[in-house]
């Protein structure tokens, strides 16, 4: 995993994430290459990071010595558990953030206790380093960072922005909460950090079937989003929820792949196409050397 963009203060909002690098790949995707995309997506994750362990890594889940220091030790920061933290909330009470989704805010819906807020991930072998805010408008200088996805992506955006605001004079920032981007801009460091709502990454539209119009998931159709896209420093994706849901909750009539429409097709069937759709973009279109690509997958929901 590369630091030379994200540094150790933004480890946190990294351990959510596997990092993710193409290489050369073949032009011509078809239906049945889903599977081996994600087979191939798993062998290049990265797990090792390289910390010193903690000389003390917490007292009964509590209270935590923060030793970091980089070294070759190598630690494992999906090993651990949570543990609370009286430090935080990092960015105060969820009042103070005006960027919170109104139905995400557990403050401003009425929930009366606090401890929910302080709970941190704590590796078994280290210690990862807090966030720092203003180390991160540091890194971020002159960059913009885009997160890609469903809501989760939206979380994402929304608790990197208020951890930012929080040491930004409001004379200095700005936001736009557009849709489908959203953006959020610390003026004295030309940095933008923004939001793009894309569940399923390729394209859902709609158009007629017949005399009815219906939702389409265009599973090898990508532009349209991946227009937003160009030019962003930083990407990080994040795509699988909506694959999988059915019945009412399912937001698609009808998969579009190589020209011919499915009613119905195995999720994770159609998931590999979409990823390996997404993987075939990054290939072509992302130069490496000019910005970094992180992509996570199936991860816990927040119902």
């Amino acid at each position: 995993m590369a630091f030379s963009v994200f540094s150790m203060a933004s480890l946190t909002i990294l351990s959510l994430f596997l990092l993710y690098e193409y290489h050369a790949h073949d032009k011509h995707n078809t239906f049945g290459k889903g599977r081996d995309e994600m087979q191939r997506i798993r062998r290049r994750v990265l797990m090792p990071i390289n910390i010193t362990p903690s000389q003390a890594l917490w007292n009964k889940g509590r209270k935590v010595k923060e030793e970091y220091v980089l070294s070759s030790t190598s630690c494992d920061i999906f090993s651990g558990r949570w543990v609370v933290d009286e430090r935080y909330p990092i960015y105060g009470l969820q009042q103070s953030c005006p960027y919170l989704s109104p139905q995400f805010n557990c403050k401003n819906n009425g929930r009366p206790d606090s401890l929910y807020s302080k709970w941190r991930w704590q590796p078994q072998d280290c210690t990862i380093p807090s966030f720092n805010a203003m180390e991160m408008l540091e890194i971020i200088r002159g960059k913009r960072l885009l997160f890609v996805g469903d809501s989760l992506s939206r979380n994402q955006w929304e608790s990197m922005v208020c951890m930012l605001q929080s040491v930004i004079p409001d004379s200095q920032k700005s936001a736009i909460l557009g849709y489908p981007l959203a953006s959020f801009t610390a003026l004295n460091y030309d940095a933008s950090v923004e939001f793009f709502w894309a569940p399923f990454l390729v394209e859902l539209d709609s158009a007629y079937v017949g005399n009815e119009m219906k939702r389409i998931l265009r599973i090898d159709a990508i532009e349209n989003n991946a227009n937003y896209w160009r030019g962003v420093d930083i990407l990080v994706f994040n795509s699988a929820h909506w694959w999988m849901h059915s019945g009412t909750l399912r937001s698609w009539d009808y998969i579009e792949i190589g020209g011919k429409l499915y009613e119905d097709m195995d999720p994770m069937l159609a998931y590999a196409n979409g990823i390996a759709t997404w993987a075939n973009w990054v290939d072509f279109n992302i130069n490496p050397l000019n910005t970094q690509v992180i992509f996570s997958s199936i991860s816990p929901t927040h119902s």
